[in-house]
């Protein structure tokens, strides 16, 4: 275990992306694209997850996709400390963690206020890991990430996440109602 990223123990069920998928919630990028929407049917949801995930409630929860091959740039979440991802369809693309070098000078994604995309001359890799389907991680976005997906495709998933003020990835980990594997 590290503080970057812990597989866990959620189910390994196929799930419908139709019950899932509801309303655009807002989307990023260019040639590889990230769109979050909202969940649709919850009650369908329950019948999956028959517990909460973490004893702190997440501040949000969305279906995601990523589409097109290619890469997110080396990034920190705007406002998300922590998430928790089950991915249903991995697109066999790969999650990389980073630490920023010294004199590195991180940009702005437009509309943004705080500075939070790296080049890649400026971080150096610490950790990645590939999810198979059906398989889940707590991931601390809080930290410089990036994801690759390598294969034109689409990479599925749902999503929990938590804002700083409402818990830590350490807090979120403390208090999984999930096993770390």
């Amino acid at each position: 275990m590290n503080d970057l990223f812990a597989k866990l123990d959620l189910p390994k069920i196929s799930v419908d992306v139709e019950r899932i998928r509801g309303d655009l919630h807002t989307n990023y990028g260019n040639h590889v694209k990230i769109s979050y929407y909202k969940i649709k049917d919850l009650e369908y949801l329950k019948t999956i997850f028959t517990k909460e995930i973490c004893k702190i409630p997440p501040s949000t929860m969305f279906y995601a996709d990523i589409v097109g091959s290619g890469r997110l740039w080396p990034h920190r979440d705007h406002n998300v400390s922590c998430c928790i991802n089950w991915y249903f369809d991995p697109n066999n693309a790969t999650t990389v963690f980073y630490k920023e070098k010294e004199n590195s000078s991180p940009w702005l994604y437009p509309g943004k206020e705080t500075a939070n995309i790296y080049e890649f001359q400026d971080v150096r890799p610490v950790g990645n890991f590939k999810a198979e389907p059906f398989e889940s991680y707590l991931l601390n976005v809080s930290e410089i990430h990036a994801v690759f997906n390598p294969p034109p495709g689409v990479r599925r998933f749902l999503t929990w996440q938590w804002r700083p003020a409402d818990a830590s990835y350490q807090e979120v980990l403390e208090n999984l109602n999930y096993s770390v594997l």
